[in-house]
């Protein structure tokens, strides 16, 4: 089994978190979004994924205080991207569901990253672009392993 050194470990850990802000930053800008602060882009990344989530779920899943989502949903029901939805059974209980702006929005960035992505790769050298196409499923897997471990 390969193992990647302390500083191959150390790049990657560093180039992650700048490749997802270069591309946030491009999508955002292409179509002309106000940009979303970080909790608040996790809060509607979890809620798209998973409707109904309460607050309380959010802010254990995420691992951040309960406080901060409640700013953060408030916020993001301002903007028209979420909707707070009381449970039938208990009115006092509320669900959060993502709007259908907040989809819209969604499928476009997911549209406008994939091409920023396009288009920086097509810059690479072919040995680069395939070993970024060989690291797509790897990718996948390791966000989900490091999503395992901090539920956990």
């Amino acid at each position: 089994m390969t193992r990647l050194s302390d500083e191959r470990l150390r790049a990657l850990a560093r180039a992650l978190p700048a490749l997802s802000w270069e591309m946030r930053r491009a999508g955002e800008h292409r179509l002309a979004l106000s940009p979303l602060p970080p909790t608040e882009l996790e809060i509607i990344r979890l809620v798209l994924a998973h409707p109904g989530l309460r607050a309380a779920d959010v802010a254990h899943r995420l691992a951040v205080k309960p406080s901060n989502v409640s700013a953060a949903v408030t916020s993001l029901v301002a903007r028209g991207l979420v909707d707070r939805v009381p449970d039938p059974a208990d009115r006092r209980v509320l669900h959060l569901h993502p709007t259908a702006q907040a989809v819209r929005e969604h499928e476009a960035l997911a549209r406008e990253w994939a091409g920023v992505l396009g288009e920086a790769v097509a810059q690479l050298s072919p040995p680069d672009a395939e070993a970024l196409a060989a690291a797509v499923d790897a990718l996948a897997h390791l966000t989900a392993t490091l999503a395992t471990q901090r539920a956990r």
